[in-house]
């Protein structure tokens, strides 16, 4: 005999409580201004409430089975299985219940356990009584089933924590397939036949559906969750990620719980900032005036934009911007010069990405970027100001002028997206005298410095 319908979870009546939660709050008495038959009236409405309410709030966890025809009753035998096989690979059963049914029962082939039975494994056995009351073993049916706790989960946010984003790029040789959903009421997948509480986790997209192979991490509170998904089994496509309970119960996909995959990132910009020291090669006018070759008071800051990409390399372009606070000794007693200076040069940047292979995980991981540029721009001197004794200074001067530069860098990559990026760059600015030309008036200068810099970038 084949069991028609079985309740796997008992109702709760939330409704209920929360209309009477707001009747509650609407009802305010004050003792002082009632009369003693008003305050028993109120008293006993609120009592007779109250019992309607735990009346109805009861757990309830029906058993059917198909109608057998013509019968006088029928036995009811539930039966526990044991929590694991023993040593012949088989399980035991234990009984927990047995009931014969009344008239009702009978016509309804419907019994309500009470106590209800708690999440677990079980065996149910109806026996069928033909209507002389003799037991017709041929009759009997014997099915297992399982009872499943419920729960709710909610999905908030999902994300791929290798780049800290929502987006998987399949050209990525390091791609770990690790996705992480923020929410509530999460649990561990099905290990074994023998988990009566699990989740399914997936991602699915128009065309396919992903499950999770293995849990990376998991909050003790449900909150929060990191999932290993199989990166060979992944397709180019916007996936919407669920969690399933073992109930049937599931989250809602929304926007917040897509993850897109793409089949390469078409456009990567970098952004870096950090510290310089430029070292002057060649002409002697400002080692003359300011008794140095180098200026460490610097900053660098660089932007590059690589669009095209292939398997030799990618180009693109970047703009970097230098900072320079200078000034000078007392090689003439008369005064002393400070300023600053001020650099930003326009670059066509070659890039070369270059990936080692994990021997513990066959996985190749993008760790170094060789970065080559050579472009144009122009240097600035600011506020160029010499001071005389008495705090006497000139007027602040202020030069734009040509340069061009060529330089290299490394980036090593920390994570996915951070970097440290270490290179030099050689700059030359011509920087034209301007007054008039006679045998002792300055003369043109050809400034030669060589830029060592140590930065700090992310990559987007």
């Amino acid at each position: 005999m084949e069991i028609k319908k079985l309740l796997l979870k008992a109702v709760l009546l939330f409704s209920l409580i929360a209309l009477t939660a707001q009747e509650n709050e609407s009802v305010n008495l004050d003792l002082d201004s009632l009369e003693e038959q008003q305050i028993d009236s109120a008293l006993e409405l609120r009592l007779k409430m109250e019992q309607e309410i735990a009346e109805k709030n009861v757990l309830v966890q029906p058993i059917s089975w198909e109608d057998a025809g013509e019968v006088l009753k029928y036995g009811v035998i539930i039966q526990k299985r044991s929590s694991s096989a023993g040593a012949n690979g088989k399980y035991t059963y234990t009984e927990i219940y047995r009931h014969e049914t009344n008239e009702e029962e009978t016509d309804e082939c419907t019994v309500f356990l009470d106590p209800i039975l708690p999440a677990g494994n079980y065996r149910l056995i109806i026996q069928v009584y033909n209507v002389l009351g003799m037991l017709e073993e041929d009759y009997t049916s014997v099915e297992d089933f399982t009872i499943l706790p419920a729960y709710l989960p909610e999905v908030k946010k999902v994300s791929y924590p290798l780049n800290l984003g929502d987006t998987i790029y399949l050209d990525d040789g390091d791609n770990n397939g690790i996705i992480r959903a923020t929410g509530k009421n999460f649990h561990n997948i099905k290990k074994s036949d023998d988990d009566i509480s699990y989740m399914d986790y997936t991602l699915t997209s128009d065309r396919r559906t992903l499950h999770a192979q293995d849990i990376i991490s998991l909050k003790s509170d449900g909150t929060e969750i990191e999932l290993q998904y199989d990166v060979k089994s992944m397709d180019v496509g916007v996936y919407k990620f669920a969690a399933v309970d073992a109930s049937g119960l599931h989250s809602i996909p929304d926007k917040s719980t897509e993850i897109t995959i793409k089949f390469k990132k078409l456009i990567d910009l970098d952004v870096s900032g950090g510290y310089m020291c430029p070292i002057i090669l060649f002409d002697d006018t400002v080692k003359t005036y300011m008794e140095t070759t180098l200026w460490p008071i610097s900053i660098v800051g660089k932007v590059t934009f690589i669009p095209f990409k292939q398997l030799w390399g990618y180009l693109g372009v970047g703009l970097s911007v230098y900072g320079t606070h200078f000034f000078g000794g007392k090689a003439f007693p008369e005064y002393t010069v400070d300023g600053n200076f001020f650099a930003a040069e326009l670059n066509f940047v070659y890039q070369k990405p270059f990936y080692f292979k994990n021997k513990s995980t066959g996985r190749s991981s993008h760790r170094l970027t060789l970065d080559v540029h050579a472009g144009a721009g122009f240097v600035m001197f600011n506020n160029l100001t010499l001071h005389f004794e008495h705090d006497i200074k000139s007027d602040p001067q202020n030069a734009i002028n040509f340069s061009a530069d060529v330089g290299a860098a490394l980036q090593v990559y920390i994570t996915k997206r951070l970097y440290v990026e270490t290179g030099a760059d050689f700059l030359m600015a011509y920087i034209p005298y301007i007054g008039s030309a006679d045998d002792h008036a300055p003369v043109d200068m050809l400034l030669g410095t060589v830029i060592p810099s140590v930065s700090v970038g992310w990559q987007f």
